[in-house]
């Protein structure tokens, strides 16, 4: 019965038209690729920008990283940028580790959030193998702003 129940809501999750998803455009400013979480509208139906491409499209919750590497000679950390998506099955974002170099302006904040689950990225931001920036969540009074 408790699987029966089980099958039936992972059915009914992975057949709504609602869902998250990973969007990838190019920031001209920084030179980087960025990818951001998108949420659906009322309708659940993701819209896109012209220049957006959906890298990935399913109950994705957030950016996080993990598996971090410490380069000393480098002045880097490696780290592999991870898609969090609902039921655990998270996927990584990059097919390789990216670094985030100790000139980065947000070095400490960024290797800070590593491993956090409390705390997910909306945005990351990736260009020539390297994170250039990352930014949380805002808050509905935040975007107020």
């Amino acid at each position: 019965m408790k699987k029966l129940l089980a099958i039936t809501l992972v059915t009914i999750l992975a057949s709504s038209s609602a869902f998250s998803a990973v969007v990838k455009s190019y920031d001209t400013e920084k030179n980087c690729d960025l990818y951001t979480v998108v949420q659906p509208d009322e309708k659940g139906k993701i819209k896109l920008k012209p220049t957006e491409v959906i890298t990935y499209s399913k109950d994705v919750y957030g950016l996080s990283f993990q598996e971090m590497e410490i380069n000393f000679e480098n002045r880097e950390v490696l780290v592999m940028p991870i898609m969090n998506v609902v039921f655990g099955i998270n996927r990584p974002l990059t097919a390789t580790k990216t670094s985030i170099s100790a000139d980065n302006e947000e070095f400490n904040f960024l290797i800070n959030q590593l491993n956090r689950k409390l705390y997910v990225f909306e945005k990351v931001c990736i260009g020539d193998n390297k994170i250039v920036y990352a930014k949380m969540f805002e808050t509905e009074a935040e975007k107020r702003k």
